[in-house]
């Protein structure tokens, strides 16, 4: 429903502002993740992260984490247990509990998919400037702040 409190400009930027975003999404779906996937680019940094942090890291803390169910999260962690990056464990007291860890090829892997993104957004941020870079991620954390608040946690 349209706010007749907003004028066409408003309507204007905000036409703008979600095919910006949209363009964006599709465009982060080419990012040089090779060769993994997006979801399992993140999967494997998380899954990294978690592992320096805590001893062992169950396939339900990485759902939660990822907000995303845990049959989704099994599917893309399937996947990478085939090509090697990690090995599942079910745990011995409570089969329920199943424990993930990278295996070395996961954490090589891992690392030439960083360097191979991180010279991608170097070159970004050559092209943009260190401060317009750092403009634009402060905005867009305020934007996804102000979009959850209003979406909810469903997001």
């Amino acid at each position: 429903m349209k706010n007749p409190m907003l004028g066409a400009q408003t309507e204007s930027i905000q036409v703008e502002l979600m095919q910006a975003l949209y363009r964006t999404g599709r465009l982060a779906h080419k990012l040089p993740f090779m060769p993994l996937s997006r979801g399992e680019f993140f999967i494997l940094c998380l899954l990294a992260s978690m592992s320096r942090e805590q001893e062992v890291v169950y396939v339900s803390h990485l759902a939660q984490r990822m907000e995303v169910s845990q049959p989704a999260i099994s599917r893309l962690l399937r996947g990478l247990e085939q090509k090697g990056y990690i090995s599942r464990e079910t745990g011995k007291k409570d089969r329920r509990n199943t424990m993930v860890q990278m295996t070395k090829a996961g954490y090589e892997t891992l690392s030439q998919a960083k360097t191979s993104l991180f010279r991608f957004g170097d070159d970004l941020v050559v092209a943009l400037t260190a401060d317009k870079m750092n403009q634009l991620v402060a905005l867009l954390n305020e934007l996804n702040c102000l979009m959850e608040e209003r979406v909810g946690d469903g997001v």
